[in-house]
């Protein structure tokens, strides 16, 4: 497995609304697919994950200051089991290894309990929940506040 930070912004949003992505990572205020845009800035780590030459998908990592970065999965459905799980671990190590980063949070709406096993999964544990602040179809929903630290900052 092999990562690598992409400028390829076609290739980005390609992922991102891959229709058994988009639906997941976006809320009732988000664009639809043909009209989503990837942020465009040096500061945004949008990184791909490969097994070979297959593209697996994607992590967007945005610097809340420079050792917090927030993190969000845009898998594709090929890479899901075991080399989803692999990736997830080997990505955390590429990010301490490749950055300032010494912590990566993320939020992930309570209902989506994919998602959440998944961060899991990454070695992300729960600190807290953000109440009512994650509107899908028309519901409110919390969103649960994981993180995960780089293992020599414990």
């Amino acid at each position: 497995m092999t990562f690598e930070r992409t400028t390829d912004y076609g290739l980005v949003k390609k992922i991102a609304t891959h229709p058994e992505v988009y639906p997941f990572i976006t809320d009732d205020y988000s664009a639809a697919p043909s009209e989503y845009r990837p942020f465009e800035s040096d500061s945004i780590w949008y990184v791909l994950a490969k097994d070979g030459e297959e593209i697996l998908g994607m992590w967007t990592f945005i610097p809340e200051n420079a050792i917090c970065w927030q993190v969000h999965t845009c898998l594709l459905p090929t890479a899901g089991g075991s080399r989803a799980k692999k990736a997830a671990k080997e990505m955390a190590e590429w990010i301490w290894k490749n950055t300032t980063c010494l912590r990566l949070v993320t939020n992930v709406p309570a209902y989506n309990r994919k998602a959440s096993i998944f961060s899991r999964w990454a070695g992300m544990s729960e600190f807290g929940r953000n109440p009512k602040s994650y509107m899908k179809t028309g519901i409110l929903h919390d969103q649960i506040l994981l993180g995960i630290s780089r293992p020599s900052c414990h």
